[in-house]
Order: structure tokens, then sequence, then C-alpha cells
């Protein structure tokens, strides 16, 4: 094509059509013109298009992140009912009308533990990665915003846990330190320790302070539901507000 323009370009010139050739000079450039804003535009369209599919990833991939979520906060808190249950059992136990000595003594030693499921996390890598990417301005500004505000949340809530977690674990390690306390079981549900007291672990418990390790234990145990309440609470809040936001990203987006 190009070699056309230039013969006729030339033709012209031959032929002193200096009219002509202006006219045909302006419709070139008019041409080229023409030619690098489609260019440009199909350019533009393809780059709207691609940012368009990584949006959609994006967003895909936030609803995945919020579906498993509510997944693991439902299983986390009933595995955790269910030990707060268990830990609700051995506080009627030491408080009932028929508890002993000895009753306070097996739960301390054996029947109580102290731990709870450790496990305090959330999916954050869809955001950790939009942002890392600097992708954030390719979601509309409710978009945005709401999953801005939902990692907030997310932060919150798993360093409020964090806290609760390490003050329960400060509380037990200063517990230990006065009283022994073997309980634990392997990946089979077996005991980690033997269910045996020799004759030195006899003679501590016998000497122990009845009222000390009353209120050493009733102050465990009360802890330990406590934090576990607010545990629970603290989820199910959490488990609300991403089924709220991944209800909105299914309807809209």
């Amino acid at each position: 094509m190009f070699r056309i323009f230039r013969t006729l370009r030339k033709r012209l010139l031959n032929e002193n059509r200096v009219r002509n050739y202006l006219l045909y000079a302006i419709g070139e450039i008019v041409l080229v013109v023409l030619g690098i804003l489609i260019a440009l535009q199909i350019n533009s369209w393809q780059e709207d298009r691609h940012n368009q599919q990584i949006r959609q990833a994006y967003i895909e991939s936030f609803k995945r992140d919020l579906a498993l979520d509510t997944v693991l906060l439902k299983e986390l808190n009933s595995h955790m009912a269910t030990d707060l249950e268990y830990t609700m059992g051995l506080f009627e136990r030491m408080t009932s009308e028929t508890a002993t000595r000895d009753t306070l003594i097996r739960i301390f030693r054996k029947d109580f533990d102290p731990y709870y499921s450790p496990s305090n996390t959330l999916n954050t890598s869809t955001f950790e990665r939009i942002n890392a990417n600097g992708h954030m301005d390719l979601l509309d500004s409710t978009l945005s915003t709401a999953l801005i505000g939902h990692h907030k949340d997310q932060l919150q809530v798993l360093g409020m846990l964090e806290d609760n977690i390490n003050a329960m674990f400060t509380t037990y390690t200063q517990s230990i330190l006065k009283f022994p306390n073997l309980p634990g079981k392997d990946a089979f549900g077996n005991p980690l320790f033997p269910d045996r007291m020799g004759p030195l672990e006899k003679r501590f418990w016998d000497n122990t302070d009845f009222n000390e390790l009353y209120g050493t234990l009733n102050g465990l145990i009360l802890n330990k539901i406590q934090q576990q309440n607010i545990i629970v609470g603290v989820r199910n809040e959490m488990l609300d507000m991403t089924r709220s936001l991944l209800k909105m990203l299914n309807e809209k987006y």
C-alpha cells in the first residue's frame, strides 16, 4: 500500500499538479491519523478487556476466600462449643456437693485441659495479593471499600483472638508452676502421659493446701470458660459479616 502511495505522489509531482498533490497529502495524513486512532482504540479495548478479566478473577477469588472462611469459622466454633461443654461439666463436678479433695486432684491432674484450638487464621490471600499488585483501583469504589473494611475486621478479630489465647496461656503457665497438670492426647486420642501417680507426686498432692488448690482450679476453669465464650462470640460476629459480604458479592458481581 505504501508503494502505491509513493507512486501516486511521484506521478502527481511530475505532472505539476500541486493542488491534487496537496489534497492527496492531506488525505494521506488523515488516513495515517485514523489508523493511529483505531490502533489506540483497539489497544485500549484490549487493555480494558484484560483489566476486566483480572477484576473478575479477583472477585471470584474473594468469593472462594469468604466461602472457605464461613466453613472454617463454623467448624472452629463447633469444636470449641464441644470443648466448652466439657469444661462446664468439670466446673459442675468440682462445685457439686459430692466433690472431695480427690475430685479436685483428678480434675487438675488429668481431666482439665487448659488449651483449646490455637487455630487463629482467616483467608486473606486474595486481598493481600491485589493490594501488593496495586490492583485495588481495578475494583469499583463500593467493592473496594467493602473489601478493605472486611480485611480490617479480619485483622481486628485475629488480634483479639490472639490476645485471648496468650492471656489463657500466661494464666496456665503460672498455675502449673504450683500444681502439676498432665492433660493432652495424641493424634489417635490416646493419653500422652500414663494415668498413674508415683510416690513423690502422691506426697506432693497430700501436702497441697486445699484452699489454694480449689482457688487455682476454679480460676483456671472459669477463665477458660470466659475466654471461650468471648472467642465463640467474636467468631460468630465475624461469620455473620463474612456471610453478608459473600451474599453481596454473589448478588452484585
